[in-house]
């Protein structure tokens, strides 16, 4: 399934574009670009939903999932299982065809219930929605997203932060979780191939238009 429109509109935000509309475009310089190229074009793996729930687990384990359609699914492939904090990423170890439905044998540490949850081979579309996943957790704190990727910043806390006088901000915890979430959304451009925006002093002259 091709990106969503909120997917886009989440892009935008991350990666500096103003959200305004394409009816907009003769009075702003608007990017077409999202709409009309990325979000149509993108490179995607097979997507297809879960008939079966999994779990409860205890640690990781061996599974099987049934899929509403197996077309593009084989073994071997890299596969991403539900969305947001709930997704992960798994290797097909097995494939049986020989049901009404395909079933394939992966091997997952949550619980993912009910079914009718996404499982998508890796391609542009979920590298690109890993990454949306990550920079989203930032806007939630509390959100186990957002303590995986503070373990990845290598901190402990995120509060350690002081402003007084002249004082400058030195290499804090937040600092380091800024600098990740810069990294984030260079990855993301770079994935979709735009410039970055909010990584440029002046941006008159960068906009990307297509006619």
């Amino acid at each position: 399934m091709a990106l969503l429109e909120s997917e886009i509109q989440r892009i935008k935000y991350e990666l500096g574009y103003h959200l305004i509309t394409i009816q907009g475009e003769p009075y702003i310089g608007f990017t077409a670009l999202f709409e009309q190229v990325i979000q149509p074009y993108l490179q995607e793996g097979a997507d297809t939903t879960a008939l079966s729930v999994v779990g409860p687990l205890d640690g990781m384990s061996t599974v099987t999932i049934e899929l509403a359609d197996g077309t593009g699914f084989k073994v071997g492939q890299v596969v991403i299982i539900d969305t947001d904090d709930l997704q992960e990423r798994a290797t097909v170890r097995a494939l049986d065809t020989s049901g009404p439905n395909p079933i394939i044998t992966v091997r997952l540490e949550k619980d993912h219930d009910p079914a009718g949850y996404p499982v998508t081979v890796e391609g542009g579309l979920t590298i690109i929605r890993s990454l949306l996943t990550d920079l989203r957790a930032f806007d939630q704190p509390g959100s186990s997203s957002f303590l995986k990727l503070r373990s990845r910043a290598g901190v402990k806390k995120v509060d350690e932060i002081e402003f007084f006088g002249d004082a400058k901000v030195g290499f804090t915890a937040l600092s380091n979780m800024d600098a990740l979430r810069e990294y984030l959304r260079k990855q993301l451009a770079t994935a979709l191939n735009v410039p970055y925006l909010r990584g440029m002093k002046d941006t008159s002259s960068n906009n990307t238009v297509l006619y």
